[in-house]
């Protein structure tokens, strides 16, 4: 996967809600040809020191493609002092430290809408199923009921917002993943999946299998993410070495992993 750098050249509008307020920006390629408006996530310094936000959002968009799921399509932003000058003038930016540099940006769906639990009758068990999966796969805890972190687009779900995803600690090996009470969390509490009732409820009905997030699983290509750290300008990428451990480490364990995931909807 190659991923697409563009410059910013103008701030458009700021989208509500979420705690990076991400704009949205005008953007040019090489030649300065403009291309689709797109949400630029300027992370704070603060945050990039500790966790690479960044760098989680594209490891999870390209891990999204192989599990068939659909995203806003990404590119790697870079944005100017002046750009960042405009940014600081606005209230909202205040105290935020914002820096030039790369930033993770992805197409503006403009007639795109938040998802809502009311909708679930649209969509099969099945698609609910392999996102529940995926985000317990790449330990995404931030897609809940109050912020669901999916748009509904052209009639389709589309995956946002990974920056909080992956975070796996050097110290820890992939089979402490394995451990049901360790993600009890997408369970319970105000960090519950937003498809988790819903999942619990059909699985009591019909027994759900995890059959099609298996079989992308079973051919999931971790290297990949080897290739996209590689094209990340300017990014501390040290984390992609724990997080491919990680990966190699479940698929290895296949079987566990999908137990997993039943125990998890008894």
């Amino acid at each position: 996967m190659t991923l697409d750098v563009y410059t910013a050249v103008g701030v458009v509008d700021i989208l509500k809600g979420g705690s990076t307020l991400p704009p949205i920006m005008e953007v040019v390629d090489e030649n300065g040809k403009p291309q689709k408006l797109h949400v630029v996530k300027v992370f704070k310094p603060s945050n990039i020191e500790q966790y690479q936000p960044t760098n989680k959002e594209f490891y999870a968009y390209a891990l999204a493609d192989e599990f068939d799921l659909l995203r806003p399509k990404a590119a790697l932003i870079y944005v100017d002092d002046s750009i960042i000058q405009d940014l600081q003038k606005r209230k909202i930016y205040t105290n935020f430290g914002l820096k030039a540099g790369y930033y993770y940006g992805c197409e503006y769906l403009s007639n795109s809408v938040s998802y809502e639990v009311s909708k679930l009758g649209s969509f099969e068990t099945w698609e609910l199923a392999r996102i529940f999966a995926f985000d317990v796969l790449i330990r995404n805890m931030d897609r809940r009921v109050n912020k669901p972190n999916i748009l509904l687009y052209e009639q389709d779900f589309h995956l946002i917002d990974h920056e909080l995803s992956l975070n796996i600690p050097p110290d820890k090996e992939g089979t402490f993943y394995l451990d049901p009470k360790v993600s009890q969390v997408f369970c319970t509490g105000n960090r519950r999946h937003i498809f988790y009732p819903h999942l619990k409820a059909a699985n009591k009905k019909e027994g759900i299998e995890f059959a099609e997030f298996r079989e992308c699983l079973k051919h999931l290509d971790v290297s990949l993410l080897s290739t996209i750290a590689k094209q990340l300008k300017e990014q501390d990428t040290e984390d992609v070495v724990y997080i491919m451990n990680y990966l190699n480490c479940i698929k290895r364990h296949e079987n566990q992993f999908i137990n997993l995931l039943k125990q998890l909807l008894v």
